[in-house]
């Protein structure tokens, strides 16, 4: 089955589809900017679009690695920037990917180093790298400045909500203080402990993939923070 490869290539066929382990690492610097790339190949939203959005520097996670040790190593090839793991943001799953497998996405949180200068070293997937203010991405329409993967806006979505609630990021235009206010979740004392505890989960929501085909409709099943998303999924 595998003889037709050259033997210079690596062989990435999986001994066994069970499923896909993705990961993609969110970068934000002192300047509030957040680390993004553009792939030479065009998949799913990409196909047919004007210019190929952008997306999180990642990939999947070889075998042998942990989830840390494989979005530091994916950050690294293809921006040339060190990325130190914190922490795991966020999920997306979908059922029946490749050969009946599952593929999951997962989204962390990497310190950036102090150097901090793009320099591609995958170069035959990679075709653009760069730092983009994420107060220059705040809506994925059509036509806007920076134009990205579906999910990569939802999750940038769910960073610049909490850098507001932070007060690390300004509020945009016509956006209300009191909506990023921590006091939005008011009086917890009166609230069910399950439903405290569940403000620090990663709750579930669902939403159809819109690469899926006509007639095999593709559901995403995201995992994200409760206390940030629970307000932004209304509006997604």
């Amino acid at each position: 089955m595998c003889k037709w490869i050259d033997e210079s290539t690596a062989d990435r066929l999986p001994a066994y589809a069970d499923h896909f382990l993705g990961v993609g690492g969110i970068l934000v610097n002192d300047k509030l900017e957040v680390l993004m790339i553009q792939e030479k190949r065009r998949v799913g939203e990409a196909i047919g679009a004007v210019e190929k959005p952008w997306k999180f520097p990642g990939g999947f996670v070889d075998h042998g690695e942990t989830v840390r040790q494989g979005v530091e190593r994916e950050v690294l090839e293809e921006t040339g920037i060190r990325g130190e793991f914190q922490g795991l943001l966020a999920m997306r799953e979908q059922i029946d990917f490749k050969y009946g497998a599952a593929d999951l996405y997962m989204v962390c949180i990497l310190k950036p180093s102090a150097q901090q200068e793009v320099d591609i070293q995958d170069t035959q997937e990679v075709s653009a790298a760069r730092w983009i203010p994420l107060s220059e991405i705040t809506t994925n329409e059509d036509g806007c400045k920076y134009k990205l993967f579906s999910n990569a806006f939802q999750f940038v979505t769910l960073v610049r909500r909490w850098l507001k609630m932070t007060g690390k990021l300004p509020l945009d235009a016509g956006e209300n203080a009191a909506d990023f206010s921590p006091s939005q979740q008011a009086d917890l004392a009166n609230t069910p402990a399950t439903e405290v505890l569940k403000l620090q989960t990663l709750g579930h929501r669902s939403q159809v993939n819109p690469n899926s085909r006509p007639g095999k409709e593709k559901i995403w099943n995201f995992y994200m923070p409760c206390s940030l998303d629970s307000v932004l999924s209304g509006k997604l």
